[in-house]
């Protein structure tokens, strides 16, 4: 009897707190709004461009040129991917080609916007980096 009362007991407490109401905010400071336009393109056998816009808006407190950063990731089944190659373009650049490891595999190539705030803040990061855009090659 005991037993199904702590039973009942754990099952209460677990039923209250999982209906507590928790308020998320987005993180403070400036952020880097991600790039625009992303589009691959076969150029050869073994090689793609990926090709982007940067975005109208940048803040004013980051500094420029922007980085740009490219991750590509061997997709390996659903959810289960393998990094292979990654890289920092300065300069803003708008392209990249790169060279598949092997043609027949399923790759996912991602590319971010990366800057420097102007002012940092010793409360936040003064490295910005942006939500990524992932196109597929397969």
């Amino acid at each position: 009897m005991k037993n199904i009362m702590l039973l009942i007991l754990f099952a209460a407490i677990a039923a209250i707190t999982g209906c507590v109401k928790t308020n998320i905010s987005a993180k403070q400071g400036v952020s880097l709004p991600a790039v625009e336009n992303l589009a691959l393109q076969p150029v050869s056998e073994t090689e793609v461009k990926l090709s982007w816009q940067m975005p109208k808006t940048i803040p004013a407190e980051i500094n420029q040129p922007l980085n740009v950063l490219i991750e590509v990731k061997e997709q390996l089944n659903t959810g289960r991917t393998l990094p292979v190659f990654n890289t920092t373009l300065t300069g803003a650049p708008t392209e990249f080609l790169y060279t598949l490891p092997d043609k027949a595999k399923t790759y996912l190539l991602t590319v971010k916007l990366n800057g420097g705030v102007k002012e940092p803040d010793v409360n936040y990061s003064s490295n910005i980096i942006s939500l990524g855009q992932t196109v597929q090659y397969n």
